[in-house]
């Protein structure tokens, strides 16, 4: 065996030897090329996998599931964000019983807690605690459902109940809910009331006006009012304005692209809304019949008193003057009459309320420009029959008023379309850049090996063409005697290894002694 190696050793020494130094060179850069490409192509495939173990984690509960996993022997590292741990995927049936088995990450007291609990030991007042901190802990998980809204913490202040009037009285039940987004994200105003709806129906005696929604930096999302929950906020009268602004230029482009081509008209409207909030309250009366002005009786009310009043007569005096009883004048008095005649009558009549309240985002005022690509116009402009024509189409398809619609026609500029025809046709070239670093080496390093090889196979067998070309045929006999003479003889080896190693040489060494001869 170690004859055989040593054998082996030799003839790669001598293979070694009897190469030039340019052949040395190329064989060398040839082998390591072979070995960058082996070894990118074994990092690729051999490459570790990492998958999500934990996502949605704060600070601290991603810090103990690192520390508790690297200190088991378990590679981790964070995904996009630090609340993402990533495992190998070999690791990850492992790393989820050590992280259960430590109790991480700690998980909010839920209705499972609540119910699986030895509730015998427990007071009515430590039940209905747990109770109220469970509910809120569920509509905690609930909420963060919600797109944008990371994680949720709702406090409640439920009031206790007890047998007494007197102690249930003016106790309101209350909720906070606090919200961490992600970044970038803005719950629009309707995300807001449904939130505090969401809360306010899952506790019992919880209106939503006493629900409050704090955001990540503490501030109170519905601050406003519930009188002003049909009023529009500065935010949402613009996005409204630019979505009634956006689709009158869309309509009226499709309108006229039909008839200019798609590309050839060009449409900018203003519009302007109107959000003032205005109640009108009316009452009116009205008889049930029409055409009469009074109404159906409904009840009446007839008194009459007729009173008659006459003078009472008699000997003036008293029965005890029995002497001189004094003479007086009478005269003759006339009675009185008194007479009362009082009449109410209750007429039954219509009686109409209204309330009249203005709806916001009313249009109130829309301008509308419309440019026309000349080229598609026959003669490349339009005369004024033709203009008056275009700007009444224009207000019968938008609703307009023709004081309010201009036509002009201009030639369009091509500059951008040209600019966009030649980006899409480096689009390949931005592809290929998109490729990573050691991609691209991989592909170059091959390429660049099989073009070796190609050279090399090339230019060795043009090498023995040119030699067969220059030796003649004349030779052959020659070198035959010469074989047969140093048959056996030590002399013939050294020349059979010269021939090996350096076959050039020895034709050079032969084509000279044939031009002596």
């Amino acid at each position: 065996m170690a004859e055989a190696l040593e054998q082996i050793r030799n003839q790669f020494n001598d293979f070694l030897q009897g190469l030039e130094k340019k052949q040395k060179i190329r064989i060398v850069v040839s082998i390591i090329l072979i070995l960058l490409t082996l070894t990118a192509i074994i990092l690729f495939f051999t490459r570790p996998q990492y998958v999500m173990l934990y996502n949605n984690l704060d600070a601290r509960q991603a810090g103990e599931i690192k520390n508790t996993l690297e200190s088991s022997g378990i590679r981790t590292k964070y995904g996009d964000t630090s609340s993402t741990i990533l495992v190998q995927q070999q690791d990850y049936q492992k790393s989820q019983v050590i992280v259960a088995t430590e109790g991480l990450p700690q998980a909010r007291f839920s209705y499972e807690d609540f119910f699986s609990g030895n509730n015998f030991m427990k007071t009515s007042e430590e039940k209905s605690k747990e109770f109220v901190v469970a509910l809120g802990n569920e509509l905690g998980k609930i909420i963060e459902e919600i797109p944008g809204i990371q994680n949720a913490y709702v406090s409640l202040a439920v009031p206790d109940t007890t047998g007494f009037i007197q102690a249930n009285r003016e106790q309101y039940a209350k909720a906070s809910v606090f919200l961490n987004l992600d970044h970038g994200v803005a719950l629009n105003k309707n995300s807001v009331e449904g939130i505090a709806v969401l809360v306010s129906n899952a506790v019992q005696g919880l209106e939503s006006e006493n629900v409050t929604i704090h955001g990540p930096d503490g501030r109170v999302l519905n601050l406003n009012s519930p009188s002003d929950s049909q009023v529009f906020g500065p935010s949402e009268q613009l996005s409204l304005q630019q979505t009634v602004k956006e689709d009158l230029e869309n309509s009226i482009t499709d309108f006229l692209s039909t008839v200019y081509g798609y590309g050839n008209v060009v449409v900018m409207a203003n519009v302007k809304l109107d959000f003032n909030s205005q109640v009108t309250e009316i009452q009116e009366f009205s008889p049930p019949i029409e055409g009469e002005t009074e109404g159906i009786v409904r009840s009446m009310q007839d008194l009459q008193q007729r009173v008659v009043d006459y003078g009472a007569g008699g000997a003036p005096g008293t029965d005890t003057n029995t002497e001189d009883i004094p003479q007086y004048v009478e005269e003759d008095q006339e009675g009185s009459l008194y007479y009362e005649a009082n009449r109410i009558i209750n007429y039954e009549i219509n009686e109409l309320r209204q309330k009249i309240v203005k709806a916001q985002g009313q249009v109130q005022d829309i301008t509308v420009a419309v440019v026309v690509n000349s080229t598609a116009i026959d003669g490349g402009t339009l005369n004024d029959e033709e203009r008056r024509e275009l700007e009444n189409l224009i207000s019968a398809a938008a609703g307009l008023d023709t004081r309010v619609v201009r036509v002009a026609t201009q030639e369009f500029s091509t500059t951008l379309e040209d600019e966009i025809r030649r980006a899409m046709e480096m689009r390949g070239l931005a592809d290929t850049r998109g490729l990573p670093i050691w991609l691209l080496g991989l592909l170059a390093a091959v390429i660049l090996g099989i073009g070796y090889f190609i050279f090399t196979r090339v230019r060795k067998k043009k090498d023995d063409t040119e030699m067969e070309m220059d030796i003649p045929i004349q030779q052959t006999s020659s070198l035959e005697e010469i074989e047969l003479e140093l048959a056996g003889s030590q002399v013939k080896q050294q020349l059979e290894k010269l021939v090996n190693k350096k076959p050039e040489a020895v034709a050079q060494l032969l084509k000279n002694w044939l031009s002596e001869d």
